[in-house]
Order: C-alpha cells, then structure tokens, then sequence
C-alpha cells in the first residue's frame, strides 16, 4: 500500500534510442520528438550488444512523450531460452511499463525488439499508415518510481475495444485494476468494520463510500472517452458502417431511402414500414440504417391491417423474401402490392 519506493541508484536508466535499429524512411527526428511510421506494423529492433550482461537488471521500460493513435498497439517482444515473450505496452503519455525477461541467464535473450501495429480490429481502415512519435525511451528499475506513479499507470491504462463485444472486452490476462479494487474492497472493509465497531452515523458511511466510488470511476471513465476516441478514429471517413460486411447493408438502406423520397405517395413521417426478416446481422443492421424512418423487424409479412387509420404497412423484402415479390403477387392466400421492385430489394403492400 505504499506510495513510495525505495531509492535506488543501482541501476542507472539506460537510453535505448540510439540502440534501435530500423530502416531510415520508417524513423525520423524532428520538433524534439522521433517519429515511427507505421504501414500495418513496424519492427524496431533494439541491439543488445553493450547493455547484453546487465540486461536482466532491469525491470521496466519507459517511453516519456508517446503519442500512439488509439488504433494502434506497442510491444515489447523477445525471445528468452527458446520461448517467445510478449508484453503490450501501456498508452500513457509516460508509459511505464514493468518487464520480467524470464530468465537469470542474460545471453539466452535474443531478437529483443519493439513491434508497433495498427488494430484492423474493427474492421475497414482505409488509411493504413500512422505515425508513432515519443521523447525518449529507455530501460529502468521500477524503484527508481514511486509505487503510486507505477499503479497510475497501470489503472489509467486504455483497454482498446474488440470487435466481439459490443461493451467492451478486457483479457484475462490484463489485469490492470486489478490493484485498484483491492484497494477499494479493503476500502469498504474498513468502512464496515467502523459502522460496526465504532458506531460511526451511516452518513459518515455513505460520504466515505462515495468517495471511494468517485475515485474508482475515473479510471473507468478515462478509458470510456478513450473507446469513443477510438471508434470516431476508426471511422473517420464514413462512420454509416461497421466494416466491410456492413457496407452493403449500408448502401442499400440508401437506396430505399432515395427511392422513398422519390415517391409523392408515401409520406415518411407517418407511414409505418417493416423490413421482413430474422433477427440477423444484414437484417438488424439494415434497420440500424432505417432509423431514421418508422421501422421494424418482422419475419413474415402480417395479415392484420392497421386499424388506426393509418395507411397498410409498406413491407421491405431483401434476400430470400424477395421471391415474395413474384410468388406472391395476386395470391389470393397473401395479396400483395408491389411498390418498387430492385435487384436487392422489393417494397409492397397489403392489396
């Protein structure tokens, strides 16, 4: 729990920069800062030469100054006795990240460099290139930090979205509130054992947890805004669509809607319509791209008319319902009336 380690000087920070090896249209120095240009991903090797026997000494690696796009990750990768090691480093504008090389032999690391790589994560990104830049970076010993700076780090750390899940996903290896809930759990207990023992007024209680709450959900909010950032930068040029499954469904809600508009007939502010489909990917996307209109989902074309005085449902058939539009038509079984007929849609309505 403390906030303050113990000085060291046994271990002096170690700058790296002239130690990284990459090829010079990629790296540059220029406004005080050194720039990486990144197509899809960029190796930085680090050459181990001269720092080789006292490599294993240090246990953290410093960036002061990164400037990393939201869609774009940095690690730390070795190889140490034959294995590959990995660590992903955190985004903070001083990034302070703690290092265990997994082995007390220095001359069994190999192929230590830094791998920075844009996230396709989710989805189309048509601008591939960006640009990393930083101040400086070097080796460390995490006791020439405080404990508090070290945990800052770790809790303030961004957690990029995944595509497979739409609030957010976190590994279960990366556990960086980890820390910060043990804190508040101890935080809460101490809190009850006081009520409890003490007697102390449960409005003393609720101010004290809420305290505790408010410091806990700044972490969580920081990253929040940060996932945003990370969806408006990942979309910037067209944020209509998901990625490039979606664009179709995209491309096709416009249709529908220039057709609409093209119709002196329809009046979109009060006509009811119902996109004929399952609850799946195309068909709730394509009502995500319809909601501007009064729309929903349904898996058949219903039977029953309005009885609000509102005109018949006008129905959207796309894939497999599209047949609808010829088997259908004049059935006396279902009747219908064909609006607009495309080649990837079909609008009708009850006869």
């Amino acid at each position: 729990m403390s906030f303050d380690s113990e000085n060291s000087t046994a271990v002096e920070p170690k700058n790296i920069i002239f130690l990284l090896k990459v090829e010079p249209n990629y790296f540059y120095y220029s406004n005080n800062k050194f720039h990486a240009i990144v197509a899809g991903q960029l190796k930085l090797e680090i050459k181990t030469e001269t720092i080789l026997p006292n490599l294993i000494n240090y246990d953290a690696l410093v960036i002061d100054g990164l400037d990393l796009d939201l869609n774009s990750n940095i690690s730390l990768n070795w190889v140490a006795d034959e294995k590959k090691h990995q660590i992903p480093l955190n985004s903070n504008t001083q990034s302070i990240n703690l290092i265990d090389f997994q082995t007390a032999q220095p001359q069994n690391i190999s192929d230590l460099h830094l791998l920075i790589r844009s996230n396709f994560e989710l989805g189309d990104h048509p601008n591939a290139h960006k640009e990393v830049s930083f101040e400086s970076i070097y080796f460390d010993s995490r006791k020439n930090h405080s404990t508090l700076s070290l945990q800052m780090n770790e809790w303030f750390d961004y957690t990029p979205l995944k595509f497979n899940s739409i609030n957010g996903y976190t590994s279960s290896e990366n556990l960086h509130f980890q820390s910060l809930i043990q804190r508040l759990v101890i935080w809460v207990l101490i809190n009850v054992l006081l009520y409890w023992l003490l007697r102390v007024s449960g409005k003393q209680l609720i101010i004290s947890l809420t305290i505790a709450w408010c410091f806990t959900l700044i972490p969580f909010v920081n990253n929040f805004i940060k996932q945003n950032q990370q969806i408006e930068t990942a979309f910037a040029e067209d944020g209509g669509y998901l990625n490039k499954q979606d664009i179709s469904t995209y491309e096709l809600a416009q249709d529908i809607i220039a057709d609409l508009k093209n119709r002196s007939d329809i009046n979109l502010s009060t006509q009811k319509f119902i996109i004929v489909g399952t609850n799946s990917f195309y068909h709730l996307r394509l009502f995500h791209h319809l909601m501007g209109l009064n729309v929903a989902i349904n898996n058949y074309i219903n039977n029953d008319l309005p009885n609000d005085g509102t005109k018949p449902y006008i129905y959207i058939l796309t894939k497999k319902s599209l047949e609808d539009c010829h088997a259908n038509e004049g059935s006396p079984s279902l009747p219908i009336n064909i609006l607009s007929q495309q080649a990837q849609y079909c609008l009708v309505s009850r006869s």
